[in-house]
Parts: C-alpha cells; structure tokens; sequence
C-alpha cells in the first residue's frame, strides 16, 4: 500500500505527475502513478513524503532522480518554460545556457567529470545582486525538451549525459532576460581568469545534423562510405601557400565564436589582397610601357603615367583592396547559392548573368565582408554604422559565403605568378 505524508501530498503529487507526461510523457520508473487506474491498494509498501526520490526514464542509459518536491516544482515549472536556439532553457524563475569548451583545459574538465565525475554536479557558485549563478552537469530541464522533440537516439546521442555542462541562473519571478543575459559573459571570463577553464555558449545540435542523411542506425554507415568516393585535388605549395592555409586552418577552428569565424575567413582573403593589388598594378603598368608612345615618351606621357600611379593607389585601401580581390580571385555563380538574403543581387547570378551583373553582385558583397569586418575588429564605440554591415540574423549565411569566397581566393594565389606574390 501507498501512503502519502501529507495526505494531500497524494493530489499535489498526482496532478503534478499527470501534468509531467502531458508535457512530454514522463513517467516515474516502476511507478505508474500517473495512470487514472492505478492501484495504490495494492501496490508494495511506499510511504511517500517530499522528501521521497524518484527516478525517471529520459531517452538516456542513466534516469535522472528528483525528490517530490523538485517534481512537484518541475511540473509547474514547465509549461513556462521554453528552449532558445538549443542553447537556453528560460523558466520564470531560472535558466540554463549550454556550454562547451572554449579551450584545451576545458576539455580535460570535461573528460575528469565524464571519467571521474562524483555526486557533486553543482560548482563553483557566485552571486549578483538577487542573481545566482552555478556551473552544473548532468540532467537539467534543458533535457527534457530535447526528450520531448525527440531529437536525440539513446545509444549515441542521448538528452543528456554526465559531461553535459550548463550556468544555471536564478532569479526573481518576474526578471527580464535582459537583465541576467548580459551577466553570462561576466561569469565565463571570471571561471576562466580563476581556473583557466574557457567556456563559450553553444546550441545543442540536432540529430539530424550530427548524423549526415543516409546514416543507418544498423550499422551500414552511409557517411563514410560517402567519404571514400571523394577525390582530393593536388596538394598546393609554393612561396607564401602555407602561411595562407594556416590562416584558413584557424578561420575555420573558431566556429563556436561566429564573428571571429567570419574575420578569419575575411583575413584569408587580405592576405590575398596584397598579390592581388600587385598582379593588377604590374599589368595596368606593363600595358602602358607596352604602348609605342613609351618609346619617346613626351610630358603627356609622363602626365598620364603619374595619373596612372595616383590611381593605383587606391588599391592601399583596405576596401578597395578586397573589393579588386573578390572580383578578381571570386567566381560568383559558385557563390550564389550561399547568398545570404540581403544579397539579392548576388543570389540571382547564374550562368546566364552578364558581366555587369556579375561585377555589380561581387562588388555589394565585397562591401559587405568589408563593413561587417571592420565592425567586429573594431571596438564597438569607436565604429560609425555604414548601413553595408551584415544583419545579425544572416551572419552565419554571409560566413558560409566568405568561406567559399576564401577558398577560391586561396586556389588563385597558388596558381599566381610566384613573382609577384606578397608573402610577408
């Protein structure tokens, strides 16, 4: 027989059951308490207080286990909450941001907690004001959305796990997002300036991108079989290549921080530039030597060959530099179909597009890899808005762009002439 101190606790705990599997079908383990027909008569001796564990299937190997007044408490809490970006779990009186790690002394604390990980999952707790901010791992709410979507397989990509880290904040019923949001960063540089752990807040992805289409869950692994048909080209080398693929290497190593993402493909592309700007100025200059008047050259050949210098030199600009470096090293037909949708004009190229069209397309892109650049390196006060800057929502399109845009500018430079190439 089940008995409940206090007996009203049996309704609170009943409605509070009910209400965890409407939301996502949670259910206690042995115990179907949440079933209209369940025996409590007949059931085995259980006096159940709030202070009384239960534990629960949630798609994982391991059940997470909550006392009776944390389930009581969750299933208020839930219907409330919500999952943003599959990075933050907001309820009206706490929060969780998913972490990941920023850097080689996170991983080791990742792998010990994985490894060797105790009961503790609570650490290293700081306050602001009426604020309370925790590192945590294991099971939190968080998970529980991700059971309820179904986005996860329990044998290689359960909810949650032990090494799942997570700020928690609490708060005030009533507080704004607006008002703990900015405190996150503050948090993280403080963990990692006192113990040299970095964490960066990352969204959880979806199984559907962590297993490419074709992924048989049997065994007979599409992805990699996918992987032995592709070819690789001849490997580049050269003056100046290695030091360019290093800097790709490292654009393409910070895609937990989107905006250095982005600037590091843009570097790639500066790095570029400098040839770029010295194959053109050497042959607007040979032309003109070429010309029979440079073999008695008057003063108005002297005139307009000094005009031609003046106008090179506009090449020294960092604009105007890229700008010659997209149109001359960038194909945008390839380009297009990562156009983010501010760049209409790019994402209408096609094989038919004239010249024009083309050269009008790469220059708004060029502007915009320009301003967004100069945005992120500079120091937000000191930087005046041109209205060229990438809008926050198509960041991740417009670095998907600048990523081909680079590999592109880097196939150029290693079939540039070694002559001419700025390597330093």
């Amino acid at each position: 027989m089940i008995s409940f101190k206090p007996r009203k606790l049996k309704t609170e705990l009943l409605a509070a059951l009910r209400s965890l599997h409407e939301f996502a079908e949670i259910e206690l383990d042995e115990w179907r308490m949440h079933e209209p027909d369940f025996d409590f008569e007949n059931a085995k001796d259980l006096v159940v207080t709030p202070d009384s564990e239960f534990s629960f299937y949630l798609g994982a190997d391991e059940y997470p286990s909550l006392r009776v007044h944390e389930l009581l408490s969750l299933a208020r809490e839930l219907p409330q909450s919500k999952l943003i970006d599959n990075m933050y779990y907001v309820a009206p009186t706490r929060s969780y941001i998913r972490l990941a790690a920023a850097n080689e002394a996170a991983s080791r604390f990742f792998y010990h907690v994985d490894q060797y990980g105790t009961e503790t999952s609570r650490r290293l707790e700081t306050t602001y004001e009426n604020l309370k901010f925790v590192l945590v791992n294991g099971f939190t709410p968080f998970a529980i959305h991700v059971y309820k979507l179904g986005d996860y397989e329990r044998d290689v990509y359960p909810p949650y796990n032990r090494s799942d880290f997570f700020l928690e904040v609490t708060y005030p019923a009533g507080t704004t997002e607006n008002v703990w949001r900015p405190l996150v960063p503050a948090y993280l540089f403080e963990l990692e300036q006192m113990t040299g752990i970095g964490f960066s807040p990352e969204s959880r992805l979806s199984y559907e991108d962590l297993w490419p289409e074709g992924y048989d869950e049997e065994g007979s692994d599409v992805y990699l079989t996918s992987l032995d048909a592709v070819r690789l080209r001849p490997l580049m080398s050269g003056p100046g290549v290695a030091n360019l693929l290093v800097l790709y290497e490292r654009a393409i190593g910070r895609e937990e921080d989107l905006e250095q993402h982005f600037v590091g493909f843009v570097k790639v592309m500066e790095y570029v530039s400098a040839t770029v700007v010295n194959t053109e100025r050497n042959a607007q200059i040979r032309k003109r030597l070429l010309s029979p008047r440079a073999l008695s050259p008057d003063a108005a050949f002297i005139r307009d060959l000094s005009q031609l210098f003046e106008t090179l030199r506009n090449f020294k600009k960092d604009a105007e530099a890229l700008r010659l470096t997209i149109e001359t090293c960038c194909d945008p037909v390839e380009l297009a179909p990562y156009a983010p949708l501010k760049q209409r004009a790019l994402a209408a190229i096609t094989e038919a597009s004239a010249q024009p069209e083309r050269k009008k397309a790469l220059d708004s892109l060029s502007a915009t890899f320009s301003a967004t650049r100069n945005m992120f390196s500079h120091a937000k006060a000191n930087y005046t808005l041109t209205g060229e800057e990438c809008p926050t929502a198509e960041l991740k399109q417009l670095t998907q762009c600048a990523r081909v845009a680079a590999q592109q500018c880097i196939r150029w430079f290693s079939h540039s002439d070694v002559t001419l190439r700025i390597i330093d």
